[in-house]
């Protein structure tokens, strides 16, 4: 949304290490609802709330840092109420730094949280918050995103199988620990890293890694010089790809999906994640996060296997997603540490690749009319990325 007539703008206090450019805005909602937000607009979905009886806070662009002073700053730029929306649509932080937000939310006087988050789960919530009611909803935004109309031009069909040529898709975009492993076991083993697509560290904010000097020293932690000069892998997309369907990646059967949450937080596994090398990009959340990734999966009517927080596969059976067990062992799902977890993703991903050639493959799909679950995937995909069930809640409970 754009900003309107109605937007008053603040400047942020200096405590807060922000970009320059992005000012603290109140605005309100096609409703009329008050609104904190940063920079010229906010999510559709604000917009997609019913009634009046509350504030948000949006903290999109905020980093966990930074988030308490935010949260009070904001604070004070709203009328008094008794309900809150509290609002981070495109991330999942650890719910560390979100119980800080609510004990500052608590103080000010509201009663009511409604939480909307990029997580499908909350992780922890703090004992002494008994004065508030806190309500989670896990935002629609990474399930709606690709549906975007110059995405779905090059969507394949809800259930489509089609020409299959290659076993998987290992996709990394972004330089972090786990995908590094996980890339290197594919590179030691040449026949099962030809029988894939695999991509790590090629964009545009991490491919630097791989040449600069101070980052190689850390690099060498886990890799070996031969090994760097096989970094970054990339079949030369931009960064905005990242949400296309090219048609190379829809004819893998199987996704091994990289996602950015692995359930790490290194605060509390330090010796299990010594050294932390500054080159890696690390997400220390202890949720479980639903992006892009995984919808893509879903959507070009594959198999997916998951590197990703420990239940998350779990979860997805909850939502009603269809996590073929009758194909894949998930035991994997119940590791917690991460490189663990990667090690058995590489065991089932060899077994099911070295399991049957292409045509064996894709002749089992045609016999268990595999079409019909991977529609149904794809339409429950369309499914959750409404804000049907956010707008239900609020009408009974707000």
């Amino acid at each position: 949304m754009d900003i309107n007539t109605n937007t008053e703008s603040f400047n942020l206090p200096s405590y807060l290490d922000l970009n320059d450019r992005l000012q603290v805005k109140k605005s309100k909602t096609s409703a009329g609802v008050d609104i904190i937000h940063l920079g010229n607009t906010f999510d559709t979905l604000y917009n997609e709330l019913p009634g009046k009886n509350f504030n948000i806070i949006d903290f999109q662009a905020i980093s966990e840092f930074d988030m308490a002073h935010y949260a009070r700053f904001a604070i004070g730029l709203l009328p008094k109420k008794e309900n809150i929306v509290i609002c981070y649509p495109t991330e999942a932080l650890n719910s560390t730094y979100w119980n800080v937000v609510f004990d500052i939310a608590q103080t000010a006087g509201y009663k009511n949280v409604l939480w909307i988050d990029g997580g499908l789960t909350k992780g922890t919530i703090f004992r002494h918050l008994h004065h508030l009611k806190i309500t989670h909803f896990f935002a629609p935004t990474f399930f709606k995103t690709l549906f975007r109309p110059m995405i779905v031009d090059n969507m394949p069909k809800a259930g489509e199988i089609g020409k299959r040529t290659k076993h998987y898709v290992s996709l990394g975009r972004l330089v972090r620990q786990e995908r590094i492993y996980f890339t290197k076991k594919l590179l030691d083993n040449p026949n099962l890293f030809d029988k894939g697509i695999v991509t790590c560290g090629w964009g545009d904010s991490t491919s630097n890694l791989w040449t600069n000097e101070f980052h190689k020293s850390n690099l060498r932690l886990m890799l070996d010089d031969n090994d760097i000069s096989k970094f970054p892998l990339s079949l030369g997309h931009s960064d905005w790809e990242q949400h296309s369907f090219t048609d190379e990646f829809k004819r893998a059967i199987f996704n091994v999906v990289q996602e950015s949450s692995i359930g790490s937080d290194p605060r509390s596994h330090n010796d299990m994640y010594k050294p932390l090398p500054a080159a890696w990009q690390t997400v220390s959340s202890d949720r479980i996060f639903f992006t892009e990734k995984t919808a893509k999966a879903f959507l070009m009517n594959q198999i997916p296997i998951l590197i990703a927080a420990p239940g998350m596969v779990q979860v997805l059976r909850n939502l009603k997603f269809d996590m073929f067990d009758d194909i894949v062992d998930h035991s994997y799902d119940k590791e917690d540490n991460i490189f663990k977890r990667c090690d058995k993703v590489y065991d089932e991903l060899n077994r099911l690749v070295n399991l049957n050639t292409i045509s064996g493959w894709s002749q089992i799909l045609q016999e268990r009319k595999f079409s019909e679950r991977f529609f149904n995937n794809f339409e429950n995909v369309k499914r959750l990325a409404s804000s049907e069930l956010i707008s239900n809640w609020m009408q009974e409970n707000f």
